[in-house]
């Protein structure tokens, strides 16, 4: 009986935590391309900060002073309206084309607009030209820019290499006697087990535009997980996610479809196979805010081994999706607000579940590369029917599960060496069920070496 117990509470614990795992790692490439974008962002913005704002009656009274339309051009960037800047900028140059520092200003304002090569024409008339230090690097740096911009195909692969402790890896009940009306007893003999684990993760996308102007793209992408425990070596797992799909970009929106397939293997053994795809659809709002909405369909078949006799009932397809808002605060900060829902239609009925679930993250850039990243999440999972085989029912005595699982975490990261840099990471687990052997809580440490290249 115990033993039939961990293994039930371990292939839970795998369940949940590979339907978060998953698609995280389908959408890990483009991530980082979405933050070195963002951080791109940062770096044009960061010495616009700081200043007082300049009105545009304030220009009219005094059209010709350069240093007050300077000032005006900031402040239009500072609020979003890098457009007005950039039109700022030329009626400034227009009067007096000689202010070379201001040129390479104009060109950068060109290259955010995505109008290269508008930009790399402003960048030629400097060619020649003696220009302060801080200028000949900030040059350098946005023709590298504008060279990746222009590149019809992008590269990115990332390796990273790490150790995880865990509070409660066997995912110990809080309370581990069972009682029934009758005044019997059952109890589950052990307790929370503590452990490390090595983890390693490669993963490698590749992006080609497409159209006249670059516009529209298809990618493709793969990345494999592996954890090595330390004392649960039952639980070691690795990971291979592959995905591809289009993205569809217009004037204010961007339409994904992609594919993902993906397989896990525990302690050696075939444990999941899982093929799906997602639509998504992100629309900019406004100048502050980006709101997005994802489809997704996953069918998960789960196979059976040697240590899980009975896992091919919990397979099925799983359907839902997601909307969400992120609010741009400043350069460096972002808030994101999410609502899910997901429906999995199994072949044992007993594993049928109804999942809702919110979630908020923010991003803050802190500088100099370094990165803090924090979420908190609540979500509830109630099963459709009462569970159908003795032993569970033994445990839930007859009852529907529902659980509540509460996640926050909180991750820091900083260059180290060139492409190199360090994370550090915080996650605290609680699952709140109404079958108390189903109570648990974790607390996870992740420390990581990241290394990343482009081509």
């Amino acid at each position: 009986m115990k033993n039939r117990f961990f293994k039930f509470i371990i292939s839970l614990c795998l369940t949940a935590a590979v339907a978060d795992f998953l698609p995280a790692m389908a959408e890990a490439q483009t991530s980082i391309s979405r933050r070195q974008s963002f951080q791109e962002q940062i770096q044009f913005n960061s010495e616009l900060e700081n200043g007082k704002d300049v009105s545009f009656a304030q220009v009219l009274a005094d059209p010709d002073n350069l240093q007050l339309n300077m000032a005006y051009a900031k402040t239009q960037i500072r609020h979003g309206d890098i457009k007005g800047a950039s039109g700022t900028l030329e009626r400034m140059l227009r009067v007096n084309p000689r202010l070379h520092e201001l040129r390479l200003f104009y060109a950068a304002v060109l290259y955010r607009l995505d109008n290269i090569a508008e930009a790399k024409m402003e960048l030629q008339k400097l060619e020649g030209i003696k220009l302060p230090e801080k200028a000949v690097k900030e040059k350098k740096e946005l023709t590298r820019l504008i060279a990746i911009r222009e590149k019809t195909y992008t590269l990115n692969a990332q390796i990273s290499a790490g150790i995880v402790q865990d509070s409660n890896r066997n995912s110990f009940p809080e309370d581990e006697t069972i009682v029934y009306p009758n005044g019997a007893t059952l109890t589950f003999e052990g307790e929370e087990k503590k452990d490390k684990s090595t983890i390693g993760i490669a993963a490698v996308n590749f992006e080609r535009k497409t159209g006249m102007y670059g516009q529209n793209s298809f990618f493709l992408g793969g990345s494999y997980y592996m954890s090595k425990q330390d004392k649960l070596t039952d639980l070691d797992m690795g990971i291979m996610t592959l995905n591809g799909g289009f993205r569809m970009t217009g004037r204010t929106s961007m339409l994904t479809p992609q594919i993902v397939y993906s397989t896990l293997k525990l302690d050696g053994d075939s444990y999941l196979d899982s093929y799906g795809g997602s639509l998504k659809l992100d629309k900019l709002l406004n100048k502050k805010n980006i709101a997005y909405a994802e489809a997704r369909y996953l069918k998960q078949d789960y196979l059976n081994s040697a240590s899980h006799q009975d896992n091919k009932s919990r397979s099925g397809g799983t359907y839902g999706g997601s909307i969400g808002l992120k609010h741009i605060i400043n350069a460096g900060m972002t808030f994101e607000l999410e609502g899910s829902a997901l429906v999995k239609d199994a072949d044992m009925d007993s594993y049928d579940t109804n999942t809702y679930g919110l979630a908020a993250r923010h991003f803050w850039l802190l500088g100099k590369n370094t990165y803090l990243l924090s979420s908190l999440s609540a979500s509830q999972e109630a099963y459709s029917k009462a569970p159908e085989t003795l032993y569970e029912i033994l445990v839930s005595q007859g009852k529907k599960r529902k659980d509540t699982v509460i996640r926050g975490s909180l991750t820091f990261g900083m260059p180290v060496y060139k492409s190199l840099s360090l994370s550090l990471a915080y996650e605290y687990y609680s699952n709140d069920s109404n079958i108390q052997i189903y109570k648990y809580t974790n607390n996870k440490m992740t420390g990581m070496l990241n290394w990343k290249f482009s081509m």
